[in-house]
């Protein structure tokens, strides 16, 4: 019997020798051939050496006679990336190469162009630059953090008209964001109002084709977070709200990591007045701690609500939901924004909400209550609470107890006195107003 031995071989190895030997030692006696992968390590010679005939070929045969491209896009890839344009310029397969880079660059352009790369540039969202922006920052002490958001602000790729309106800061925040490049209206502290105080600032900027509301307790992710929040505006027309998702900050507690995580997944959701069917009351969520409108949709639903405790984020995005517009939550945009309340705190945020609800029944009427997510999330956060830390499973057992309690009493506002009003409620400065109270 005339027999054959095949091996292909790329790179064998040391213990390759051991198997060649091995091979020599068997009884049955055969051709021995090994078909090997360029470039050789030395594996060609030893099996020469020990008796093999030899066969060399590329690892994908034929492939040479491919033109072949190969695409990186590219916003600052940082230190690593070198390594891997070291790694593709010693590839066997020879291609034209390109690098798509979103300005602006880090020097991730330069360097792909020295190991030969083309370079093609492109801002992040295309046609974003053609929009007239506004940004506004509603202030009141905004303390020593507010520097390094005027930073970020300032390094972003959007260029936007930029407002802050301010409740008398005694801290000097004005005079910071003046030189910053800011324009400042200053309103008297007992006015605020967080639907009025918002509207104001819009009419104070227009014409704007898009107006961005930021709180100033948030830091920004990056410099295409601006641009980001604003790029669905350019490629539909239906999105009058656009909101990004918050990351808790690096003190959150694992309760506030895990409500973060739940109002802010890591996906996309493009909502209709249909998604109501499955988030409830959610469909209409949006925060204006990190939020976008399209100026025209906004103004056509009527603007901001003239006088709301809070919530004016849900008010507005209710109101574009029921008159057939769509909003828009953008996972990819993002900030750094969580707050560890206290139970007293959760007790007189709720109170809050609860007033809101009352007076703007409208909206559980039409959007229901916090539907199925609600009840997932609840089991789901006293899982994760009670798997990693017991103790903060029973503090934010007790925080919900306060929240419910605050809530429930809130709508009931109609029917208590105002000095049970004011002790249970955060928003103290919006029942100094004029015919806020209903008793």
């Amino acid at each position: 019997m005339k027999c054959g031995l095949v091996i292909p071989t790329l790179n064998a190895g040391e213990n390759f020798y051991k198997l060649l030997q091995q091979i020599n030692s068997q009884t049955l006696q055969t051709k021995k051939l090994i078909v090997d992968s360029e470039p050789p390590d030395g594996t060609p010679a030893l099996a020469k050496n020990l008796g093999y005939a030899l066969q060399k070929r590329y690892c994908g045969a034929g492939v040479e006679k491919l033109k072949c491209g190969l695409v990186i896009p590219t916003l600052n890839a940082g230190e690593n990336f070198y390594k891997l344009l070291q790694q593709i310029n010693s590839q066997t397969l020879q291609t034209k190469k390109l690098i798509v880079d979103s300005e602006p660059p880090d020097g991730t352009p330069a360097l792909a162009k020295n190991l030969g790369y083309a370079l093609q540039k492109r801002y992040c969202g295309a046609g974003v630059e053609k929009l007239k922006c506004g940004l506004v920052i509603p202030t009141l002490n905004a303390g020593e953090n507010f520097y390094k958001l005027l930073q970020q602000i300032n390094s972003q790729t959007l260029q936007t008209k930029k407002l802050i309106i301010d409740s008398e800061s005694t801290d000097g925040t004005p005079e910071l964001a003046k030189k910053f490049g800011f324009e400042v209206l200053t309103i008297q502290r007992k006015n605020f109002n967080h639907g009025a105080t918002r509207q104001l600032a819009l009419e104070k900027l227009l014409p704007l084709d898009v107006i961005i509301f930021l709180t100033q307790d948030i830091f920004l992710k990056d410099s295409t977070t601006l641009e980001r929040l604003v790029e669905i505006f350019d490629s539909d027309s239906e999105v009058g709200l656009s909101y990004g998702r918050q990351l808790p900050h690096s003190n959150a507690t694992l309760e506030a990591q895990i409500l973060r995580e739940f109002n802010y997944p890591p996906k996309s959701q493009l909502r209709t007045l249909e998604s109501k069917n499955f988030f409830g009351m959610k469909a209409a969520m949006a925060s204006n701690s990190f939020a976008a409108y399209k100026v025209d949709i906004l103004q056509k639903v009527g603007g901001f609500p003239t006088n709301v405790i809070l919530c004016e984020d849900m008010y507005i995005a209710a109101k574009m939901l029921l008159s057939g517009y769509k909003t828009f939550y953008n996972a990819l945009a993002q900030v750094y924004h969580s707050h560890n309340y206290t139970a007293a705190q959760e007790f007189k945020r709720y109170f809050d909400i609860g007033v809101f609800h009352n007076r703007e029944s409208w909206i559980r009427e039409n959007f229901g209550g916090a539907g199925k997510v609600g009840k997932k999330f609840v089991y789901e956060k006293y899982s994760a609470l009670w798997r990693n830390n017991p103790r903060e499973f029973f503090e934010a057992f007790f925080r919900d107890v306060m929240k419910f309690c605050g809530y429930s009493l809130g709508r009931l506002e109609n029917f208590l006195p105002k000095f049970i009003i004011l002790k249970c409620s955060m928003h103290k400065n919006f029942w100094q107003q004029e015919g806020n109270f209903y008793v």
